[in-house]
């Protein structure tokens, strides 16, 4: 993504919207440290990906980042949000065999029962699996 690229809210992504570049980027130790010094409720968690429609908590859900999860929870952010191809943090999990953040995202009381085409069948599969453990 560049410096530049469009977010959801009509804003373009810049110094303003810190943690959805480092999450884009991949910065995930400058991201733990940026996310420690911040306030729940802070704007810059929820903002979006325009062309993907990710937010941090998507990205970090799909790369595993089990402890950046948990804060970007802490802050306030929207355990249900959706990506443009209407992927939620449960279906992303599922799709990347996430066991760890599957489990934290049913633990936190997101609905297995979401509706997401292909992306349900491999959720439904993944709990399951997750519940005979």
């Amino acid at each position: 993504m560049s410096e530049t690229s469009s977010i959801s809210s009509g804003s373009t992504v810049g110094s303003g919207s810190r943690v959805l570049q480092l999450a884009s980027k991949g910065d995930w130790c400058v991201l733990e440290q940026s996310l420690k010094s911040m306030d729940k409720g802070d704007r810059d968690i929820t903002l979006t990906d325009e062309e993907s429609g990710l937010t941090p908590l998507l990205i970090a859900v799909r790369e595993s980042k089990l402890t950046i999860v948990e804060r970007l929870f802490e802050l306030g952010a929207n355990q249900n949000d959706r990506s443009k191809d209407g992927r939620s943090a449960l279906h992303i999990a599922a799709a990347h065999s996430k066991d760890e953040i599957v489990r934290l995202l049913l633990a936190k009381k997101l609905d297995p029962n979401l509706t997401g085409g292909v992306w349900i069948q491999l959720l439904y599969r993944q709990c399951a699996l997750l519940i005979c453990l």
